[in-house]
């Protein structure tokens, strides 16, 4: 039981995220929680990557960081496919 080798934590939701939540749950076919977890997993791989580049600025919000550099990582991926052309 691979569940209780983790730690529950409270989380709040607004009604909206968590319909979107529940949304993506239903389209891929998985539970909240899986959708949740896969979020989560992805967040944290973005954060220790800024934080080992210094992009985290304490001043910035974190969820304007996390946009800023998914932004930047898009943009990189569509040069990318770009010059695979």
């Amino acid at each position: 039981m691979a569940h209780l080798e983790r730690k529950m934590v409270p989380l709040y939701l607004t009604d909206q995220e968590k319909e979107q939540l529940d949304l993506y749950a239903e389209r891929l076919g998985i539970s909240r929680q899986k959708v949740l977890e896969g979020v989560i997993l992805s967040s944290i791989e973005d954060l220790e990557v800024m934080d080992k580049i210094g992009f985290m600025v304490s001043e910035v919000r974190l969820a304007d960081q996390l946009k800023m550099f998914k932004g930047l990582t898009m943009q990189d991926k569509n040069r990318i496919a770009g010059d695979n052309k």
